[in-house]
């Protein structure tokens, strides 16, 4: 596996570049909805603006079709999801990718970041200036 399979399902409009957590569930081994969107769940509580939910409507036989729930994620979004995940195949490819760029932070987190602060995700104790050894 490498770089462009998330490049693959990476979307683009006004607003900038975004991925469907469906779409990325499948690619980092979550084969259910609902476990992967207990991960969601949590990464939300995180970066709640990161994330927006979007109803889906889809074919599930010829004439049927169902409505879903999925997420719009930017790619500090994705970042926080595989801080979550309980993935162990894909999680450094994915941590490296979707590394976040701390010139967008709000100034609460920056002055956390300047403080040296570290942020508990899970069971993964994330210190924002070692970022460039992942």
């Amino acid at each position: 596996m490498n770089k462009c399979v998330f490049d693959n399902i990476k979307h683009h409009d006004e607003k900038g570049d975004y991925w469907y957590a469906r779409e990325l569930m499948g690619i980092i081994g979550y084969k259910e909805w609902r476990t992967f969107s207990k991960i969601i769940s949590k990464a939300i509580l995180f970066g709640p603006y990161e994330f927006e939910q979007t109803i889906k409507t889809v074919n599930i036989a010829r004439s049927v079709k169902r409505k879903i729930v999925d997420y719009r994620l930017t790619k500090r979004a994705c970042y926080l999801v595989f801080l979550n995940c309980n993935c162990r195949m894909n999680l450094s490819l994915g941590l490296k990718y979707f590394k976040t760029d701390f010139r967008y932070l709000n100034e609460t987190e920056v002055k956390d970041i300047e403080g040296g602060s570290s942020f508990n995700f899970g069971k993964i104790k994330f210190n924002p200036l070692q970022m460039n050894n992942l």
